[in-house]
């Protein structure tokens, strides 16, 4: 926070249990206090679609440190097709949706030093960030656009329907 003095955060998304038998919510904000940075930060839990897209809107950065396997980012898509650049973590299905270094930038998952540094990088450039904005909205546009996704899967089942029927199966 000291190397973005105008850094300002907000964490979308509903809490979750600790294995301490507490909530992220709970020990992040009492990290946040103890490092006298409470006041720049904002939680506002589970909200509704349009509520998200407003935000990813107001953003400049969508961060998605992900410590859980996710076969597909639909939070990295949404980011990205709102023209914004995405630091998440290196898992699962999201490096095929974030391109490292194109649309955003991937870190180690759990590395906490890494994840900031990937966000003070990006804060501390816009050109960068307007650039990987650019590219994450063409390349959602392009490949996850809900008609050329649907239109990608008809054609899958018509080849794989061919190849039973040809099978005889």
């Amino acid at each position: 926070l000291r190397q973005v003095p105008n850094a300002r955060f907000v964490f979308i998304g509903d809490d979750r249990p600790t294995a301490r038998g507490t909530s992220q919510r709970a020990e992040l904000e009492a990290q946040l206090t103890q490092a006298g940075a409470r006041d720049r930060v904002e939680f506002l839990g589970g909200v509704d679609q349009p509520t998200l897209l407003d935000w990813y809107c107001r953003a400049d950065i969508c961060v998605v440190p992900s410590l859980l396997y996710e076969s597909f980012s639909y939070t990295c898509a949404q980011a990205m097709a709102a023209g914004k650049p995405v630091v998440a973590s290196r898992m699962g299905g999201i490096p095929e949706t974030v391109e490292d270094g194109e649309t955003g930038v991937l870190t180690t998952p759990g590395n906490a030093e890494e994840l900031a540094a990937a966000i003070v990088r990006l804060a501390r450039d816009h050109a960068l960030r307007e650039r990987m904005g650019r590219a994450g909205r063409e390349k959602a546009a392009r490949e996850f656009d809900p008609i050329k996704t649907a239109q990608r899967n008809l054609e899958i089942y018509a080849r794989a329907i061919e190849r039973f029927n040809r099978a005889g199966v």
